[in-house]
């Protein structure tokens, strides 16, 4: 039987779930919402969430779920609408907190905190089973904010998600979320579904076109701390900010298709208009859990505007036979803001400790895609195709606006005892491109048989800009230990146009009579008038092996940096096949009077006391091309294609402009 959430059981009943604010929607009260677990002598099933503010919703979330369909069709729908106004009110509290329980047996829990305005967290499955023929399974989450706030003060003490502990198994989701339209949408830890045929659709949408007028919001930032125990598979999420998408990342997936669909949408939309407006936060933080034995496990944190981090699996089992998988993420931005200044201490996502498969993200700024980069996935795809896209689109009017933060932070967490996979991805600044960057998927190894597999990544930015001052201390990203062989990928990015697409880190593929595809592009069409960026300089430091070590580390600053197809340790097998990969990158922003101050990329590489592959790069200015260098390399291509395109153009407008 499978057991739902209250609200998910009235929009099965109903159609709909609505709730409608009014002039002070927020409660007053000094501790603010509060769910904490409880514990069990045995296996423990258990959600805890803890709510607070306008527009949260926790929807559809099956703890042990077992669904058969066939056929039938299950349908789960929550829908938020905020059209209230207020004026002179005031909001004091300590935010939300959620904290897991504990087992001396298996755990399967679900800990989510929501504070602010349309937070998502929306179809995430701990332990599903789904048995869909000729059926359907659709999840339809969607916030709309069109309030009006004027001299409004919120303060908090940020959200926050603890994962418990236990004795055995645990299976969990950790996520925190506070600010604006962040989506936590499909993200299944333990999820084994099959259709045959059938349809699996999740959809999650966040629409705000509200207006503030001298508002001010304080809170210490969104927390989500990892549990422990002997085995993991864990998911740990903070975000914080507008428009973070942490849509479609599963961490242990079996999934079978068979003449069916798998589709994930998560959209969000601003159109709100600031004025006069502060928001200031101790920055979002993920903080990842320990083992004693295997940890699967994705540590994400994310602050500012047009997050993405989609499609990103960490140990996942797909079967396509006829059948079609898509997952899909975008942001859009058409927000309008005047004299409104944000100050943050940075995103920061910290790598727990095991022998593990790990995923470390840390993103900052404006549109941001670390998309399509599994850590530990073996896909088998006949006659079907698989697919993840990720747009960021910003068309932003910004004057006399002032953005402060201390820098992405990611670093890795440590494997006493064994191998390591991990990535570790900070991303600052403005379109950077982290994009279908797989690690280590070998245990497969990935195979396509007359198939498609696709990934495309985009960044537009139309916003115009006056009188802005961004000040950061640099994106940083570190690399973990290994007490014996490290495959992993250190990712630092800052700046305008980055890409970092497509770069293989030890996989295997197997390709036949298929075509595996790869498409990145970044395009600055933004207009800025007498703007000022100072940043610390991106950072990357490589991990160390006690054995065999392959390794990619990458820092890109300024303009139009290209590292792109650079495959680490590939070994490659291609029967009447083509595998391409093109990145592209195009400005035509027009700049007067502008100033770009920066400490500099740096990468140190690391060490290994075995073989050791490695790849270290740092550029910085101006279209930087580092394009199809692939580090031990090996490909087999039998009556078959394989080709890199990488692309900068520069048409740039720059009048009395200055870079240091």
């Amino acid at each position: 039987m499978r057991r739902l959430s209250a609200a998910t059981a009235v929009a099965m009943a109903m159609g709909s779930f609505v709730s409608l604010g009014t002039a002070a929607a927020f409660a007053d009260g000094p501790h603010g919402a509060t769910a904490t677990g409880g514990s069990s002598g045995g296996d423990l099933y258990q959600q805890n969430i803890a709510q607070e503010g306008r527009q949260n919703s926790a929807c559809d979330e099956g703890d042990y779920s077992d669904i058969t369909l066939a056929p039938g069709r299950l349908t789960g729908r929550c829908v938020n609408g905020d059209g209230s106004f207020n004026k002179f009110a005031r909001v004091r509290y300590s935010g939300a907190r959620a904290e897991g329980g504990s087992s001396t047996f298996d755990l399967y829990q679900q800990n989510v905190a929501q504070r602010g305005r349309q937070n998502n967290a929306c179809d995430d499955s701990v332990d599903l089973g789904l048995d869909v023929t000729d059926g359907a399974l659709t999840t339809d989450c969607v916030n709309g904010d069109r309030s009006r706030n004027e001299d409004t003060f919120v303060a908090s003490g940020g959200a926050l998600a603890r994962g418990g502990s236990g004795d055995s198994s645990a299976y969990q989701q950790n996520v925190a979320q506070e600010g604006r339209q962040n989506n936590v949408c499909n993200l299944s830890d333990i999820s084994s579904p099959s259709l045959d045929p059938g349809t699996l659709t999740a959809g999650c949408v966040n629409t705000d076109a509200s207006s503030s007028k001298h508002a001010g919001v304080k809170s210490r930032g969104a927390r989500a701390l990892g549990g422990s125990d002997g085995f993991v598979e864990q998911q740990n999420v903070a975000q914080e900010g507008r428009q973070n998408n942490a849509c479609a990342n599963v961490v242990d997936v079996s999934a079978s298709v068979t003449d069916g669909d798998l589709n994930t949408w998560c959209v969000n939309k601003d159109r709100s208009s600031n004025e006069e407006s502060l928001v200031s936060s101790g920055g979002a933080r993920s903080d990842g859990g320990t083992s004693a034995g295997s940890l699967y496990q994705q540590t994400l944190a994310q602050d500012g505007r047009q997050n993405n981090a989609c499609a990103d699996g960490v140990d996942a089992d797909l079967s396509l036979s006829g059948g079609r998988e898509a997952w899909w993420c975008g942001n859009t931005d058409h927000s309008g803001n005047k004299r409104v200044l944000v100050k943050g201490a940075g995103a920061h996502a910290q790598g727990g400790s095991g022998l593990y498969q790990e995923q470390d993200t840390a993103q900052e700024g404006r549109q941001n895609n670390a998309c399509g980069s599994a850590t530990y996935w073996w896909p088998s795809v006949t006659n079907g195709r698989t697919g993840s896209g990720c747009g960021n689109g910003d068309g932003s009017r910004n004057e006399d606006v002032l953005v402060k933060g201390g820098g992405a932070h990611a670093k890795g967490g440590a494997g006493a005892d064994g191998d390591v996979w991990q990535q570790s991805v900070a991303q600052e600044g403005r379109q950077n491109n982290a994009c279908a960057n797989l690690n280590h998927p070998l245990a497969g190894p990935p195979s396509l048989t007359d198939s498609t597999a696709e990934a495309s990544c985009h960044n537009s930015d139309r916003s115009r800009n006056k009188k802005v001052l961004v000040k950061g201390g640099g994106a940083h990203a570190e690399g973990g230990s290994a007490a014996a062989e490290l495959d992993q990928q250190n990712f630092a990015q800052e700046g305008r146009q980055n890409n970092a697409c497509a770069n293989l880190n030890s996989p295997e593929v197997t390709l036949t009579g298929s075509r595996a595809q790869t498409r990145c592009k970044t395009v600055d069409g933004s207009d800025n008038v007498e703007t000022k960026s100072i940043g610390g300089g991106a950072r990357v430091r490589g991990g160390s092996s006690a054995g065999s070590l392959y390794q990619q580390n990458i820092a890109q600053e300024g303009r139009q940096n290209n590292a792109c197809d650079n495959h680490n340790h590939l070994d490659a097998n291609i029967t009447d096949g083509r595998q391409s990969a093109r990145c592209v990158t195009v400005d035509r922003s027009v700049n007067r009077g502008t100033t770009t101050v920066g400490g500099g990329a740096r990468v140190e590489g690391g060490s290994g006391l075995g073989d050791l592959f490695q790849q270290n790069i740092a550029q910085e200015g101006r279209q930087n091309n580092a394009c199809g260098n692939s580090n031990d390399l090996t490909i087999t291509a039998t009556g078959s294609r394989t080709d890199s395109q990488c692309l900068a153009v520069d048409r740039s407008v720059n009048v009395g402009s200055q870079e240091d």
